[in-house]
C-alpha cells in the first residue's frame, strides 16, 4: 500500500501541473480523470492503516482522524484566500503541496530483511 502511495503521488505530481497548464478543455478534463483515479486511495489506505495501528483504541481513532481533518477542510477556504491575492489559477499550485506531503510523510517499507 505505501509503495501504491508513491507512485501514485509521484505521477500525481506530473498530472497536476499538466492539469494547471492545459492550453485545452480536453486535456484538462483527461487530466482531471487521471488525478481522480490517481487519488483514489490517498484517504482510504492511511485510514485503514490507521485504525490497524491504533486496533482496539476505535474512539481514540475517531477523535484523532476529526482533529487531523481540519486542514482538509481549511484548505477550500486557503485557496479561496490565495485566489482573492493572487488569483485562481496561481493559487491552485497550493494543491501540489498534497502529493509532496504524501512523498514526505509516508514511512517507507521496510525491507523483508528488516523485519
Amino acid at each position: 500500500s505505501t509503495l501504491y502511495l508513491r507512485a501514485t503521488a509521484m505521477l500525481a505530481l506530473i498530472a497536476f501541473p499538466a492539469f494547471l497548464l492545459a492550453p485545452d478543455l480536453r486535456t484538462k478534463l483527461a487530466a482531471t480523470v487521471l488525478l481522480g483515479l490517481l487519488h483514489a486511495g490517498w484517504h482510504a489506505i492511511p485510514m485503514g492503516r490507521f485504525y490497524t495501528e491504533l486496533a482496539g483504541a476505535s474512539g481514540t481513532t475517531v477523535a484523532l482522524s476529526d482533529i487531523s481533518s481540519l486542514a482538509g477542510q481549511l484548505s477550500p477556504l486557503l485557496i479561496g484566500l490565495l485566489a482573492q491575492r493572487f488569483g485562481l489559477g496561481a493559487a491552485m499550485w497550493v494543491l501540489l503541496t498534497a502529493p509532496v506531503a504524501l512523498l514526505l510523510l509516508m514511512p517507507r517499507e521496510r525491507a523483508a530483511s528488516d523485519a
